[in-house]
């Protein structure tokens, strides 16, 4: 057995004891003390690591309290018969809508109403909510369907708004233009360069998968 692994197995006491019964051997030292700054080193990691556990514990109960107080909410409307939330990406307006001019793909030009969006996570409650099961199919095209992030990109030019193509997501948009998103969001990274979204609710997407 080496020297480092006999120091190793020895509990922090007689750590201790061995680093004044060696204190005239510089190596020896080094290595108790090297193992010292290890243990403590893990202790610390094992003690964050209780504390962040404990602290998401706390606030599943702070959330789930809270939410059980939603029991206790008023007779609904009539009509209502459920309410539905998630937590979920949506667009949120920016600034005031403005008149622009538009150019289509075509190269024809129209007057249209514009207004900024960011994307931004939210609570979003609908009522009277209803789920089925569907599978996912794709278009005649062989692209996929549309998603809810589906979104136009337009680039603003002066009061001109030049199409740039339909895409699946925004960090699909980003590629494609070559937008650095960084560690922002892909549509708020679109909107820092000039760049207009819109959602898309076709299956003709710019980037062929």
């Amino acid at each position: 057995m080496t020297n480092e692994a006999m120091f190793t197995n020895l509990s922090d006491a007689q750590i201790e004891d061995a680093l004044k019964q060696y204190a005239k051997l510089p190596s020896v030292v080094t290595l108790l003390g090297g193992i010292k700054v290890a243990r403590e080193a893990s202790r610390k990691q094992a003690l964050e690591e209780l504390s962040r556990q404990a602290n998401l514990e706390k606030g599943k109960q702070e959330f789930g309290e809270k939410l059980s107080k939603m029991g206790k909410l008023p007779a609904p409307p009539e009509g209502i018969y459920n309410v539905y939330m998630v937590w979920r990406e949506e667009e949120e307006p920016q600034g005031e809508p403005e008149e622009v001019e538009v150019v289509k793909p075509d190269g024809s030009k129209v007057k249209e109403m514009r207004q900024a969006t960011i994307k931004v996570n939210k609570w979003v409650v609908e009522t009277n909510k209803g789920f089925q099961v569907s599978k996912s199919g794709t278009s005649t095209s062989g692209q996929s369907g549309t998603t809810k992030r589906a979104i136009t990109v337009y680039h603003r030019n002066g009061t001109n708004l030049e199409a740039k193509g339909n895409f699946r997501s925004g960090a699909e948009a980003c590629k494609h233009l070559g937008v650095i998103v960084g560690s922002d969001s892909a549509n708020r990274a679109l909107a820092r360069d000039g760049y207009i979204a819109e959602p898309y609710t076709g299956t003709d997407f710019t980037v062929a998968q």
